[in-house]
């Protein structure tokens, strides 16, 4: 019962830090709480932003309102916020809907399983 599945409501959450979402292309974004406003889906970046992306695939999400216990396991290895996921490329922040990654200076969202 101490962790909330990833729908959990975003009224914990912070807002985003600035910079986030500093993309020059129009793509799409999900706009479902503070955190992921502005930040575009992986789907939507362009061919040149996909560019030296290793494929990220996101097997469990879990999301819950202390920093400390929320994680995801990308590529088969458990991440925490901060950590980094290869060369160039962080898993910044744990959001309910995803993992908000970012690659130099692009930040995207990797959508949760099922979501």
């Amino acid at each position: 019962a101490d962790t909330a599945p990833a729908a959990a409501s975003s009224a914990a959450l912070t807002p985003a830090p600035a910079g986030v979402g500093s993309l020059t292309a129009t793509a799409p974004v999900i706009a479902s709480s503070p955190s992921t406003r502005g930040v575009p889906l992986i789907y939507d970046l362009s061919l040149s932003q996909r560019q030296g992306l290793p494929e990220l695939k996101m097997s469990m999400h879990v999301y819950h309102r202390d920093v400390a216990r929320r994680f995801a396991i990308i590529d088969g290895r458990r991440l925490n916020e901060g950590d980094p996921i290869g060369q160039l490329l962080w898993a910044r922040e744990i959001v309910p809907e995803g993992v908000i990654i970012e690659y130099r200076d692009l930040r995207f969202l990797l959508p949760r399983p099922g979501g």
